[in-house]
C-alpha cells in the first residue's frame, strides 16, 4: 500500500494554479482542454525535508514533495501528468483524487552528479485504487529522505518486481524497464500473429512469442528469488 500519512509538521497545503503552471508549460490544444476539463485543483500538499521530518537529507534525494490533484471525472491525460511533473523542479510523489477513488504515482527522480539538475529515469508506477476513506498508513522506517523516498517509489511498483530481500532501486528500475520492453514486445507479435495470414510466418512469429514469453518469466523468476 503505497498511501501514507505523512508527519503534520511536513503540512504545506500551498495551491498550485492553472495560471501559474502554464507560464510553465508548453501544451498542446488537447492537453489545454484536458487541463481545464480534468482538474479541478492542485495542491502542494506536503514537503518531505529534514526540517519536517527530522530525517538525514539523501545525496542524491535531498527533499522531495507530495502532489495532490484533485480530477473532475474519473481519469487524467498521462501526458498532462507528465507536462505538470516536468514543469515542477522539485522530487514529486503524486496523490490522484477521482470523485469515488484515488491513487498514488510516481516516477524515479534524483538529482544528478552536479546535484544541480533533477532528472527522471523510470517510467510511471502507480498504486492501486483506494476508497476515498481509506486509512492512510505509517511511513515506512527510514534514516534519510532518499531512503523514505525509495522506500515510498517501491511501495508503487508492482509486487512481483519487488523482492522481499533489500535490493537497490537501481536494480529495480532496470528490470522494470527490462519487463516493460518484453511486454511490449510481446504484445506487439501478439498483433502481428493475429494479422498474419501466411501458416509459414505465423509459426516463426509464435517461436519468436515463446522465446519472449520464457524471457519475461525468467526475469519474474529472478525478481523472487534476489
Amino acid at each position: 500500500m503505497a498511501y501514507f500519512q505523512y508527519p503534520t509538521d511536513a503540512l504545506y497545503q500551498k495551491p498550485l494554479t492553472k495560471e501559474a503552471l502554464l507560464k510553465h508549460l508548453t501544451l498542446t490544444p488537447e492537453l489545454k482542454r484536458a487541463l481545464t476539463d480534468e482538474i479541478q485543483k492542485i495542491v502542494w500538499l506536503y514537503k518531505l525535508a529534514p526540517s519536517t521530518t527530522r530525517l538525514e537529507a539523501g545525496e542524491r534525494v535531498p527533499e522531495f514533495q507530495i502532489f495532490q490533484i484533485t480530477l473532475k471525472g474519473e481519469t487524467l491525460n498521462p501526458e498532462l501528468l507528465k507536462a505538470i511533473d516536468t514543469a515542477i523542479p522539485q522530487i514529486t510523489i503524486f496523490e490522484i483524487i477521482t470523485p469515488k477513488e484515488c491513487y498514488v504515482t510516481a516516477t524515479h527522480k534524483r538529482l544528478d552528479a552536479t546535484k544541480k539538475k533533477i532528472i527522471q529515469d523510470s517510467p510511471y508506477f502507480q498504486s492501486p485504487y483506494y476508497p476515498l476513506d481509506k486509512e492512510r498508513k505509517p511511513l515506512p522506517t527510514a534514516i534519510t529522505l532518499e531512503h523514505l523516498y525509495e522506500a515510498i517509489l517501491k511501495s508503487l511498483m508492482p509486487a512481483e518486481i519487488v523482492p522481499e530481500a533489500e535490493v537497490p532501486i537501481e536494480v529495480l528500475l532496470t528490470q522494470a524497464e527490462e519487463r516493460r520492453k518484453l511486454e511490449a514486445e510481446i504484445a506487439k507479435l501478439n498483433k502481428q500473429i493475429r494479422n498474419e495470414k501466411q501458416f509459414k510466418k505465423r509459426v516463426a512469429l509464435n517461436e519468436q512469442l515463446k522465446q519472449l514469453k520464457t524471457q519475461l518469466n525468467e526475469l519474474k523468476s529472478v525478481n523472487k528469488i534476489v
